[in-house]
């Protein structure tokens, strides 16, 4: 069990994880290379007049980190559920903690189907745990290629036995763990493009680019990673947009869930990310640790 679990480890997560690790709560940070990993040179940051690469800056932050105590894992999340505490998986395990800082960034996604917005809550979703309940025993298909598509195509599979994966033309970059998974359900992986959406008012058909014609009740938008607004839907926080909507504090509403970086709105920017990261750790440290008040001064 850990007192904190940070999604993501760009600048946003790591300074989190520095502030609270230094605070003594039990740290996790799940997460691979974000993409600001690949800026040859950032001048703007406080402290580097000459600059310094997006590799050595992370490289740097993830050595302090460590320094007092948090852990990492290099693995995507790609799901967050909460009951007593929040439990979050990876391709490959689970964990628990008392509280989520989210910090993974914004995720824009398309699906490459035609008419996807105009089946949105007609028969198009984008969280399972959240839609996944009005589908019982019907016809679903998950559109994606990676570990999250899998592992929502298997979320669904205890509800409906008749799932398939629609990779939209993409090759197949499922982990070893989850294909096994995948093959033990019986869960069809297509390689084929859904190219349209029929149906009046619900989605009662898919469209191949082939032109084939499927009968389908449910279209699960899954694409590339789990991204901020997927958690987010899944846990109950308010979202604008791509953004999670926090207060002051990096408080997002729903107890125990805070979120700093790009995934909020506002300016892209590594001093952004981490004066938020800085904010949701002190809020986290409050909120662990009950009656013992944060010097915020």
């Amino acid at each position: 069990m850990y007192d904190l679990i940070i999604l993501g480890r760009g600048p946003a997560g790591l300074t989190a994880a520095v502030y609270a690790g230094r605070a003594g709560l039990k740290t996790l940070v799940l997460g691979k290379e974000p993409l600001v990993w690949k800026s040859e040179k950032i001048e703007n940051y406080l402290g580097f007049p000459e600059g310094i690469s997006g590799q050595e800056l992370l490289e740097k932050g993830r050595e302090q980190a460590e320094k007092y105590g948090a852990e990492f894992v290099d693995e995507l999340a790609i799901s967050v559920l909460k009951a007593e505490n929040f439990t979050v998986k990876t391709s490959s395990k689970e964990f628990e903690s008392k509280a989520i800082i989210i910090s993974t960034g914004v995720s824009f996604k398309l699906s490459g189907i035609d008419n996807e917005a105009d089946f949105v809550g007609q028969g198009v979703s984008y969280c399972v745990t959240c839609d996944g309940f009005f589908f019982r025993k019907k016809k679903v298909c998950v559109v994606g290629s990676e570990d999250y598509a899998a592992n929502e195509a298997l979320e669904l599979h205890e509800i409906s036995q008749d799932v398939t994966i629609f990779t939209q033309s993409n090759e197949p970059n499922f982990s070893e763990e989850m294909k096994k998974k995948l093959d033990a359900h019986s869960i069809t992986v297509d390689t084929h493009k859904i190219k349209l959406l029929k149906g009046n008012p619900l989605v009662s058909h898919i469209i191949l680019e082939t032109g084939e014609e499927i009968e389908m009740n449910g279209v699960f938008v899954a694409l590339g990673t789990a991204s901020s607004v997927d958690f987010s839907r899944t846990l109950g926080v308010v979202t604008e947009g791509n953004f999670i909507k926090v207060d002051g504090l990096c408080k997002t509403g729903v107890e125990g869930v805070f979120a700093a970086g790009d995934c909020t709105q506002g300016p892209r920017q590594i001093a952004k990310a981490v004066g938020q990261g800085a904010v949701a750790a002190l809020s986290t440290i409050e909120f662990v640790k009950g009656s013992v008040s944060v010097d915020w001064h």
